[in-house]
């Protein structure tokens, strides 16, 4: 996959759980966006951790490794998925990598 198709198909996979999670009436976020304004839900109630820690669970399992909660804070959406990407990546070329035999 080229670059642009990973982060389309990344950020339609968080966008729909946010979405879910959140209870966004839709599941499109823009770049831009604030993740901290995305959690806060659809009607800017105060942050509730079990909502958000189901959430990068999800998140977690449909990417196949654990998010750090780190990852949320001061981020806009965009970043977040950028971050993601790298380290799916990052991931990749480390299974790839073949002992250096000694």
């Amino acid at each position: 996959m080229d670059e642009w198709s990973d982060a389309k198909e990344i950020a339609v996979i968080v966008s729909k759980i946010l979405s879910k999670y959140f209870l966004w009436p839709s599941v499109f976020f823009l770049p831009g966006d604030e993740m901290r304004a995305i959690l806060n839900g659809s009607r800017f109630d105060a942050l509730d951790c079990e909502e958000m820690e189901d959430a990068l669970i999800q998140i977690s399992r449909s990417v196949g490794f654990e998010i750090p909660f780190s990852w949320l804070e001061s981020v806009k959406f965009g970043d977040f998925i950028t971050k993601l990407i790298a380290e799916i990546r990052r991931l990749e070329l480390s299974k790839n990598e073949v002992p250096l035999a000694y």
